[in-house]
């Protein structure tokens, strides 16, 4: 069995090196797009992880980040019913 490569970050991992760096772009905050969840009071019956994200406790979100605004709306769709959409992009069509 080769090598692991684990992220510092998260729970990610992979035998593939050339994978690493990739996933670690993920992790940067230079991205313009970033799955925070919405204000835990815009949520009603919310019992999910709740996540600080810039001084605000927020509900529905994993944290991850995007460069791209297509991407995000993509992660936004595979991961419906774990991470919400904020209210400024539910009237957009993914």
């Amino acid at each position: 069995r080769g090598k692991t490569w684990f992220c510092s970050h998260c729970s990610y991992h992979t035998q593939r090196e050339g994978d690493m760096p990739r996933h670690m772009n993920t992790h940067t905050a230079n991205d313009k797009f970033v799955c925070c969840g919405v204000p835990v009071g815009d949520v009603l019956g919310y019992t999910g992880e709740i996540r600080d994200f810039e001084g605000q406790a927020m509900a529905g979100g994993c944290s991850k980040s995007f460069g791209r605004k297509d991407s995000f709306l993509r992660h936004l769709r595979v991961r419906e019913g774990q991470c919400i959409r904020p209210t400024y992009l539910t009237s957009e069509s993914s």
